[in-house]
């Protein structure tokens, strides 16, 4: 069932919404019900909002890039925003539509004349919409990360895809234009001017949105995508993560990492339970951090993941900020990190003796390259005491007193500078 809009509640005379209507400025891009079944001219958008946007608002807020004279802020404050922000480059709509907000009675409504591309907006909003803008700009990437950062709950967009239109457009044949459509791509067209009228400078296919949401960072749950019926393309919905506690238990192989999960969400480790104030109070998601795609509930209360330290070495990222596999540490609400220390020896023989001697026959290795990679890292005692140096420099980037576990025999916690003195 279609969303039903409240009758506006306006303080304006009909001349006075009529006028509105009559001298609206070109060209006419949306269509907006106005009081006295009067509305401004352009194409009717209410198929698209009911599609994208959920029939109760309450509480939400709403940013809305590109919105021209605003139809979907204005929708979003029908279904009870608490909220609204549009901006656009366009002087002329954000008048139009801050006087479309006045006559509806939309208070929660604000619109700015931002540029995207060249300013940004230091909030958070639930819903982040940018819908049939980011293949106009000239770096629809570095937008896209702005964008990423302003999202609280959910991004949409709305993006071209490769059918007779827009391929037309680009000057792409149709049987080009069906390939590309399978792949993850991103087009760039040759000038974005085709001498007659704007048109897009890029097409990305939703494979390729996927992989860049997905796998070039740990911030999304999912993607799901669905046809418009607005110009053959498509809208794109980024389901952000969202965590209430996230606890990181890190190290480097071997160290009892996945051992001690394990022994916590059982309840069979009461003293590092107590220290890290882990109750039995609800269930906990687990999960290695480099699995974390495959976890699609984008909301989850407690999240307990371990992460091997040594991977931006062998990944070959260098560097913790730019491993996606921390990425979710930026997304929680509360956040506490145990560091799991291990007599560099002793870690040696645990891996040996649990990853490299299963795996060998009659003296002979014969798994995976990746085993003898990883213990490449563990040889040399004072290499992985840097790489422990390394990651707690990193946990104190992020304003937070290391705390370790020191798992070599028993447990037992010390201070960072007990960990100094005993190295």
């Amino acid at each position: 069932m279609a969303f039903v809009r409240p009758t506006p509640n306006t303080t304006w005379p009909r001349e006075k919404a009529q006028k509105l209507v009559d001298e609206q400025l070109k060209p006419h891009y949306q269509r907006i019900e106005l009081p006295y079944g009067l509305a401004t001219k352009g194409s009717d958008r209410t198929p698209s909002s009911d599609a994208i946007l959920p029939d109760d608002l309450t509480g939400k807020s709403v940013l809305d890039i590109g919105c021209q004279i605003g139809h979907f802020s204005h929708d979003s404050a029908h279904r009870g925003a608490a909220r609204v922000l549009g901006v656009d480059v366009n002087p002329g709509a954000i008048a139009e539509a801050t006087q479309i907000a006045d006559c509806l009675g939309h208070t929660q409504c604000e619109f700015k004349l931002i540029d995207i591309e060249r300013e940004t907006i230091d909030e958070q909003f639930d819903y982040v919409l940018c819908l049939n803008v980011i293949q106009h700009f000239k770096n629809p990437l570095g937008v896209l990360e702005k964008l990423i950062e302003n999202t609280r709950e959910q991004l949409i967009l709305e993006l071209p895809s490769f059918g007779p239109r827009d391929c037309k457009k680009m000057r792409l044949s149709r049987y080009l234009g069906k390939l590309l459509d399978y792949l993850p791509v991103m087009y760039a067209g040759e000038t974005g001017v085709n001498g007659r009228h704007y048109s897009p400078k890029f097409g990305i296919t939703h494979k390729a949105l996927k992989n860049m949401l997905l796998y070039h960072r740990n911030t999304f749950a999912r993607v799901a995508a669905k046809p418009s019926q607005f110009k053959q393309r498509y809208f794109a919905f980024a389901h952000k993560r969202r965590f209430g506690r996230l606890v990181l238990l890190a190290g480097p192989p071997a160290s009892g990492k996945s051992t001690l999960m394990r022994k916590l969400v059982a309840n069979e480790n009461n003293q590092v339970a107590e220290k890290l104030d882990i109750r039995d109070d609800g269930a906990w998601t687990t999960t290695n951090a480099a699995d974390m795609h495959g976890v699609t509930e984008p909301k989850i209360d407690r999240l307990m993941m371990h992460y091997s330290f040594i991977n931006p070495y062998v990944r070959r990222c260098r560097t913790y900020e730019r491993d996606e596999f921390l990425d979710p540490l930026d997304l929680a609400d509360e956040l506490t990190i145990l560091t799991l220390w291990c007599d560099p020896k002793v870690n040696l023989q645990r891996f040996d003796a649990h990853k490299i001697e299963p795996r060998t026959v009659n003296g002979e290795y014969k798994g995976s390259d990746r085993y003898l990679d990883r213990r490449s890292y563990l040889e040399d005692p004072a290499t992985l005491i840097g790489y422990y140096r390394t990651w707690f420099e990193y946990v104190q980037r992020r304003g937070i007193e290391p705390l370790i576990l020191d798992n070599t025999d028993g447990v037992k916690f010390l201070t960072f500078a007990e960990w100094e003195s005993s190295v």
